[in-house]
Order: C-alpha cells, then structure tokens, then sequence
C-alpha cells in the first residue's frame, strides 16, 4: 500500500484527503485508499480468527484464511444456519454495549456453538456477529469474528470432574477433613469430623473455631497468636 501523508498542524495536505491531524480519518471509505481491496484482504486474512461475512438474502458468503482452516470448505453452511435460525447453537445473548446505538442498540449479539474442525476434533467456539449496513445500501449482511474456546471448556470440565473427586474424597473417606479460614474459622468439614467429634451435623460445627476444639486449652492462645501474625 502507498503511503498515506498525514496532515500537517497547519490544514490538510493536498491530495490527502484520508488524512487528519489526529491520523487517518475515519470517515475516510476504504476505497479510497490505494489498492485497498487486496491490501484489505492481506489485512483480514493476517487476522488469527475466523472472520466472515454472510450477504443478507443469500448464502454468498466472504472469509478469511483463518476460517478455511478451521472450517474448511464447507464451514460457511454453519455460519449460514446460525445467522438465520435463531435456535442454531442454543440461544444467543446481547453483547455489552449493543444498546448504546443510535437507534436504540446495534444488533450485536454472541453464540457458542461446537464445530468439527478441520483436523477432526470437536472444538468449541464463540461467534460475535454485527448486522452491517453501508450507507448505500448496497451488500447489506451479519459480519462475525468467532474465537475458539476449546481449551477454556476443556479446563471448566477438568475443573469440575476434579471438585467431583475432591467431594468424593471428602465425603467418604475415613479420615477427618476440615476447611477453615487463617484465623481458624471453620467453613467445612467432613461427615467423619462430624462423627468423630461426636456432633449430629456439620453444620454445628461450622463457624466454630478449630483451635477452641482440637488445641489443649493452655495452647490455644498461643496458637491463634501465631495465625494472627
């Protein structure tokens, strides 16, 4: 692409009519930018998530290189669904600031969805989708930007099958568990602390100070001097 002159403190410079004090005017159109369409393509095709964009009335679509790998050639009939039917990928929700258009909110909403990615794994994504209307109403149509997810929903499912063992431990074992804050609070404890101490539930227990409870009394003081410091 050539380059652009900014313009100069005193006005604009001449010819440069994309060009402000404060840098490239955004009301400038794409188009008059030299080589804009293939510079514009290299643009969005260097960006690393899938970015499409589906024509309102037909199934034309446009996407970038991201896209193709992760969808492949036929990636465009799920973006195609998920624009048109509203139950495609469960229900969608209002993204943050979606209201705050001048006509009362711009349409921009999200959707998770799972996909069979090119490699043939089950991935997970999100797809944040913006109605796209040029002022000439020319090629009026849904732009989204979709960001994979799988590794975040992989942990979320390690993190509660390990709270699952964790529980499981913690209620059926043998052995006694209690959870309590630094100052020696208890907030938890297991059926066998329960028994062991001979209380009806664990309730009863919790809220109770563990030192007052398994610390001999002429330990205890020194005991929670040394939590407090």
């Amino acid at each position: 692409m050539k380059h652009i002159s900014q313009a100069s403190a005193a006005g604009d410079a001449p010819g440069s009519t994309c060009a402000s004090a404060s840098g490239i005017n955004p009301q400038c159109p794409f188009s008059d930018l030299p080589d804009y369409a293939s510079s514009l393509k290299k643009i969005i095709d260097a960006i690393p998530n899938p970015v499409f964009f589906r024509e309102d009335g037909r199934s034309h679509m446009v996407f970038n290189r991201a896209f193709v790998e992760a969808f492949g050639a036929s990636g465009w009939k799920i973006i195609d669904e998920m624009t048109v039917r509203p139950s495609f990928a469960g229900p969608s929700s209002e993204m943050p600031g979606s209201g705050d258009g001048p006509s009362g909110g711009t349409g921009a909403r999200s959707r998770e969805f799972s996909f069979r990615h090119t490699d043939c794994t089950l991935h997970y994504a999100t797809c944040n989708m913006a109605p796209y209307s040029p002022s000439d109403g020319s090629k009026a149509g849904t732009v989204g930007v979709i960001s994979d997810i799988t590794a975040h929903r992989r942990m979320e499912e390690e993190l509660r099958r390990s709270e699952e063992r964790y529980r499981t431990l913690f209620e059926e074992s043998n052995d006694g568990f209690f959870q309590a804050l630094v100052d020696g609070t208890i907030t938890d404890v297991s059926p066998a602390v329960v028994s062991l101490l001979g209380y009806s539930s664990a309730d009863e227990l919790k809220g109770m100070n563990w030192i007052d409870i398994c610390v001999d009394p002429s330990e205890r003081q020194r005991f929670k001097a040394e939590l407090a410091g």
